[in-house]
């Protein structure tokens, strides 16, 4: 159902960051000038809800015994704006469901890319905190699985490993992206919001805000339980994947949260 793919379409692109550059707009859609094609795979998971500080004032972190919704975001981009590595991998460590003037959001607490270039233009452009880190996708794997998660905290150049990247691939040959739904996006905290919104905007701390649009070529749920880890929380058995997804990133749009 359309309300099922959108809900975690708003989770699975969560963060994936922006990468570009000033000169990288490589799209002619009106009002939305960056656009990355490629394919990704999401699986939420429970998480301990902690207290350390990294969420602005105004977000709420959405809670239930002291946990909360948080998961594992891999992408492949095959295109994208960054002039230098326009093809690179992405690895989301997801950590909370927030909540800011109504609009219910994920955030995405550490955001990894494969390229030096991918890391600087988030920092630069967009004010994303990209990291580096090396990562690989295996095609190879009985299913999908985060054979070795980046650490919560501290690091240099990390390695992530995930296996099973075949299993993402389900667009058949020809087939277009559709969808086109909205999302709102800040970028400094690495979160994607439902677009709905209540109140004034907070002008003790605002958060810039874009508008994202998100379409996709093949959608499908994959079985991929794995045993629990300080970095990967407790992993839900389901994930979903996108093949041929597309991920436009518009202008501020003048109505920061």
């Amino acid at each position: 159902p359309r309300t099922v793919m959108l809900s975690l379409l708003h989770s699975l692109v969560l963060t994936f960051g922006a990468p570009g550059a000033p000169i990288g707009m490589n799209s002619a859609a009106a009002g939305y000038p960056w656009r990355f094609d490629g394919r990704v795979w999401f699986r939420p998971a429970l998480v301990r809800v902690t207290d350390d500080g990294s969420l602005p004032h105004g977000v709420r972190v959405l809670s239930a015994f002291g946990w909360t919704l948080g998961g594992s975001v891999a992408l492949q981009y095959d295109a994208s704006p960054v002039q230098a590595t326009p093809q690179y991998l992405e690895f989301v460590t997801m950590s909370a469901l927030v909540f800011k003037r109504g609009a219910i959001g994920q955030w995405g607490s550490r955001l990894f890319v494969s390229a030096a270039s991918a890391a600087a233009d988030n920092r630069a452009i967009w004010g994303v905190p990209a990291e580096e880190a090396s990562i690989f996708f295996a095609e190879r794997g009985e299913r999908l699985a985060v054979e070795v998660a980046p650490p919560l905290s501290g690091g240099v150049k990390p390695v992530v490993r995930v296996s099973g990247w075949a299993h993402t691939r389900s667009a058949a040959s020809g087939a277009q992206p559709v969808g086109q739904l909205p999302v709102m996006w800040t970028p400094k905290i690495k979160a994607l919001w439902v677009p709905f919104v209540v109140g004034s905007v907070d002008s003790s701390e605002p958060l810039q805000t874009r508008m994202l649009r998100l379409s996709g070529k093949s959608v499908r749920l994959h079985w991929c339980p794995q045993v629990a880890s300080e970095q990967l929380g407790k992993p839900l058995p389901i994930g979903l994947s996108i093949d041929g997804v597309v991920i436009e990133i518009g202008d501020p749009c003048g109505n920061d949260l």
